[in-house]
């Protein structure tokens, strides 16, 4: 028996339960008397377990909105299909599949129902490859995970896939049946221009170079906007951020019927806070700031299609209301009950305006998990040691609010610590650490406890010892973890036979890796005296946030650690002048190596 991939029967799922809906009505069309055409479809369209379909778009009348079903062997597997492509994956090898793709235009035939009118079927059949191997093996299963999802876009990151083979793995990306990156060999990929407050289902199939494929489904939610506008529009406006005195509204380049400049002005109330922005990216956004709390807000964004003829525009309204203003009230801390390894820290309740629950947590080398407590118990402290103690309290129902507040104690000596021994530790690169093992009084013998913070590392450790390799986290090849970049407080504590100890200590640390390069650095709309450069973002190994810094001939712009946009736009250039751009990436590893790309003004 065939078998069609598992996540598509969920469209199916979805077809039986909004038949039940008494919002829309569908229009059986007449059986078409002609015998119809089938689909041509491409060779190298087809693998040994993809179909990918391809057609021309089947027109409406009154230019009404044409969506397309998906049918494979009887099952709907699509509906409602905004483009005209789609890709059939999962399949089995070597196996004929028979489908038709159904066209369809919607009207609205009341206030509550719509009429969905189907215009055209299209057939279509084809056979999928024969592999060449077939005990050839298949990669491994794959764990994916959705993260940073918000209005607009989601990050796809997986494990990578092996095989028992050793052959080599790339990965095609999926989303709603649209191909989206092909051939990659990364394991992560940034999904950009989403719909706010959309489900979406996806694939990720890992393909060997022996022709066997293993497909692994996601699916996600992107976050909801809070636009509140009802007002009908060309283009949706989404809202974010909603503070009590700023807010951020963001949009997609809407479509027009030529390639002609698009400008663009956006209104907040009757005041025009942006005019003719000429900002060519796909996504764009605008902050709203200095606003006032608890105070409703609406607006418009007019994007104007200029010819030499004519002027289009399109309109998307939105609308949002700022909460009240949140504040938490002082709150103070104090530190008790001392001893060499052990101290209670305590702080009084702050107040939240909103009357919203205060939750405490404790940031630093003493840490605590998030709490409403107001005391905390450190323990396995080490003596004679200075300690800085931030407690963060956050409150807010609407958005959070923080408040920090920091106190600063020393441990008790402990009462054998010998301070006339000394062995002085040194920090040889990487994790490793080494030292000149200390002369013991009296010949005493004697052995070693090691801490990293507040964590006893090694214990025991023979009085021959004079190097540690295994202080910083490392995997199981010897390299860097995601939790090995930082600050290390080392201790190393010689323990002599009279029960008397010789502490040393030492501070370095390990910087995660820089970010890499941006990417696709352009130069636009270039006039006499401003010009607009476009960049992929970059990103971290380690997951970092990214700033970057941008130079107009050496000088910076940007204000370093601040600028997290992907463009930017420089006004008051000199007409008719060689201007060269430098961007680079940071984070807290430090800055990528620089991209250079040179323009003239005209």
């Amino acid at each position: 028996m065939k078998q069609i991939h598992l996540f598509l029967s969920f469209f199916f799922l979805a077809l039986v339960i909004s038949c039940s809906k008494d919002d829309e009505t569908i229009n059986e069309p007449l059986e078409l008397e002609q015998e119809l055409n089938n689909l041509p479809i491409a060779p190298e369209n087809i693998s040994h377990t993809i179909i990918a379909l391809n057609w021309e778009a089947v027109k409406a009348d009154n230019n009404a909105k044409v969506t397309y079903d998906i049918y494979l062997e009887g099952v709907k597997i699509k509906e409602d299909n905004e483009d005209t492509d789609f890709t059939l994956t999962g399949l089995e090898s070597d196996t004929d599949y028979t489908g038709e793709i159904i066209a369809n235009s919607s009207s609205e035939k009341s206030k509550s129902k719509t009429s969905k009118v189907r215009l055209d079927k299209i057939p279509f059949s084809a056979k999928t490859k024969k592999y060449k191997n077939a005990n050839a093996p298949e990669p491994s299963d794959f764990l994916i995970e959705v993260t940073n999802i918000t209005l607009v876009s989601a990050t796809l990151q997986w494990e990578a896939a092996t095989i028992t083979d050793n052959s080599e793995i790339r990965y095609d990306v999926y989303l709603e049946g649209d191909k989206v990156s092909e051939n990659s060999t990364s394991t992560r990929f940034l999904l950009p221009l989403l719909n706010s407050n959309t489900e979406y289902t996806g694939e990720i199939i890992a393909i060997s170079s022996n022709e066997k494929t293993k497909n692994i489904g996601f699916s996600f939610k992107t976050k909801e906007s809070n636009n509140l506008s009802t007002e009908p529009s060309d283009f949706t406006v989404d809202i974010e951020f909603v503070r009590d005195d700023f807010a951020r509204a963001l949009w997609k380049r809407p479509n027009f019927d030529n390639d002609a400049e698009i400008l663009y002005d956006v209104y907040l109330g009757d005041e025009k806070v942006l005019e003719n922005n000429t900002d060519a990216r796909q996504l764009l956004n605008i902050q709203l700031r200095d606003l006032k709390p608890n105070t409703s807000y609406s607006g418009k964004v007019v994007a104007k299609n200029t010819t030499t003829t004519t002027t289009t525009t399109k309109t998307g309204h939105f609308s949002f209301i700022t909460p009240e203003t949140i504040t938490l009230s002082d709150f103070t801390m104090s530190i008790d009950d001392i001893t060499s390894n052990s101290a209670r820290i305590n702080w009084t309740s702050s107040v939240a305006s909103d009357n919203s629950e205060v939750s405490y947590k404790l940031l630093g080398i003493i840490a605590s998990d998030s709490s409403t407590e107001t005391f905390f118990k450190a323990n396995d402290l080490r003596p004679s040691t200075r300690y800085v103690i931030t407690i963060q309290a956050t409150a807010g129902n609407v958005y959070q609010v923080n408040q920090f507040i920091q106190k600063e104690f020393t441990t008790a000596a402990s009462p054998v610590d010998n301070p006339n021994i000394s062995f002085p530790l040194s920090h040889v690169g990487g994790g490793v650490i080494e030292w000149v093992p200390p002369i013991a009084p009296d010949g005493q013998g004697f052995i070693y406890n090691v801490y990293e913070g507040l964590e006893l590392k090694e214990a025991n450790l023979p009085g021959t010892t004079n190097m540690l390799n295994n202080i910083v986290p490392v995997d199981e090849f010897g390299q860097f973890t995601f939790e090995s970049y930082g600050n290390y407080d080392i201790e190393v504590e010689a323990v002599f036979s009279d029960g008397s100890i010789a502490i040393e200590k030492l501070n370095f640390r390990i910087d995660p890796p820089p970010p890499y390069p941006v990417e696709n650095l352009s130069v636009e709309n270039i006039t006499g005296t401003t010009a607009t450069i476009n960049w992929l973002p970059s990103y971290t190994p380690n997951g970092g946030t990214i700033y970057y810094n941008v130079y107009l001939d050496g000088n910076p712009v940007t204000n370093m650690y601040t600028y997290f946009e992907t463009s930017y736009t420089f006004e008051n250039l000199t007409p008719n002048t060689f201007y060269n751009v430098t961007v680079e990436a940071l984070s807290d590893g430090g800055s990528s190596d620089p991209v250079d790309i040179s323009f003239s003004t005209l």
